[in-house]
């Protein structure tokens, strides 16, 4: 190799060690990595192991919980977002509205029969009338009216009027506490109904009272579609009134008001009773309980309304005049077999049914003959119990028939007499018909 070469090969050598150098001063140097250790060195270094990823790495991806432990509190200088704490959970209920008064409800708040407790009066009442499924009233005699001082059970009230009380079938009643079955007439006088005749089947009134106290009325009803009231309803319509009267103010109001005595005290005392037929029909000639009973005039005969006495008391009147006049005396319920398809007709061939059924009750031992009900008819008897059964066998016998519970010899116990006859009705309806004599 010639001293020329030599020369070019050692320029060359030199130039790229210059370069090399040149390029080695002007980047940083790398620090030297240590030696791998084991996982004790990378926790002094405050690093862990890892695995290589095997999923492609979301960005600001949140990792999912795996834990229901709260985190570890963060050294960021910022709070995390509190959760909201859900609303407290109040177990104090939230006054309702008070519901709105029935349309078939009506209670005067300035009745002097019930100045502070009004609002204990209307559940009471209501209570009554869902119980029998009807209407109750309360109506007040005040001057030649009654006041309407309460109202439940009828539809569509709003301030009913007062009922005069001039001739009408509720003057009728006695001021005392037994129940009075009300009779047609009556029924259609309960003028608060639209349609008094349509809405009301059975009804029965009774004071809250004996003089000298107001004169006050608690009426109940059932509307026609409803079975007649039982013993049981009876019952306990009378002791609805008793309690309504130990709610009610009931002092001697006769000089606030101005009430009369009824006219019921003022014949109260008289010893007779009237054969009457259905309200509308002709009334035979009341017959006389005793030879010395004072006699009634036809034109106060008129005026009475005898089917709006209680029962008991028509019952009771015969016995005593029985017991004067030293008859026997026996007792006993007549209805037609077909009653219950006979009543469903319309008015006037109810009343000529009653009026043909009470031709056949015509005797000669016959005393009285007293309506207990539609088309049901109560007949005395001065008779003695072998004449008794066999006059009812006979009635038993004839066309159409009919249903007849006889009580042959009567007991001085009212209640117990019409019992008994109910009874043996009962009896007579359920052998298909005919005649049923009550039980010694």
């Amino acid at each position: 190799m010639t001293p020329t070469l030599w020369i070019v090969l050692v320029v060359v050598v030199l130039g790229l060690g210059a370069y090399v150098w040149v390029q080695q001063s002007a980047t940083p140097s790398k620090p030297t990595r240590p030696a791998t250790g084991g996982s004790d060195d990378l926790a002094s270094l405050g690093l862990s192991e890892v695995r290589p990823a095997t999923e492609p790495r979301v960005e600001n991806a949140s990792p999912p919980e795996t834990s229901s432990r709260p985190p570890a509190p963060s050294s960021s200088p910022d709070p995390p977002p509190r959760q909201p704490e859900p609303a407290l959970i109040s177990t104090v209920s939230k006054a309702r509205a008070k519901p709105s008064e029935p349309d078939d409800a009506f209670m005067r708040q300035d009745s002097p029969l019930w100045t502070d407790n009004a609002d204990a009066i209307q559940p009471l009442l209501r209570s009554l009338a869902v119980s029998l499924g009807g209407g109750v009233a309360v109506l007040r005699h005040d001057d030649d009216a009654y006041a309407i001082d309460a109202l439940i059970g009828v539809p569509g009230v709003r301030t009913p009027k007062p009922l005069k009380a001039d001739a009408h079938p509720l003057h009728q009643v006695p001021q005392d506490t037994v129940l009075s079955i009300l009779g047609p007439e009556s029924r259609r006088a309960l003028r608060y109904y639209a349609d008094p005749e349509a809405a009301v089947g059975q009804a029965v009134a009774r004071a809250l009272a004996e003089p000298p106290a107001r004169r006050v009325l608690l009426v109940a009803d059932v509307p026609p579609d409803e079975e007649e009231l039982s013993d049981d309803a009876l019952a306990l319509i009378a002791r609805y009134g008793d309690l309504l009267a130990a709610l009610s103010h009931l002092d001697d109001a006769n000089s606030e008001t101005g009430d009369a005595p009824p006219p019921d005290e003022e014949a109260s005392d008289e010893e007779t009773t009237s054969a009457s037929s259905s309200d509308g029909e002709e009334t035979e000639d009341a017959t006389r309980a005793s030879d010395d009973a004072p006699e009634t005039s036809d034109e106060d005969a008129s005026s009475h309304d005898d089917s709006v006495l209680p029962r008991a008391v028509v019952i009771q009147r015969q016995l005593d005049a029985a017991k004067e006049a030293d008859h026997p005396l026996a007792f006993g319920l007549v209805t037609l077999a077909a009653a219950d398809a006979v009543l469903r007709g319309d008015p006037e061939r109810v009343a000529k049914a009653e009026a043909d059924l009470r031709e056949r009750l015509e005797g000669e031992a016959v005393c009285a003959v007293e309506p207990f009900g539609d088309l049901l008819l109560g007949v005395f008897l001065h008779a003695s119990a072998d004449d008794a059964l066999a006059w009812a066998a006979a009635l038993a016998d004839t066309e159409p028939p009919l249903l007849v519970g006889l009580v042959p010899s009567v007991t001085e116990d009212p209640d117990a007499i019409r019992a008994a006859a109910t009874e043996a009705l009962e009896e007579a309806y359920h052998q298909g018909g005919g005649l049923s004599v009550a039980s010694a």
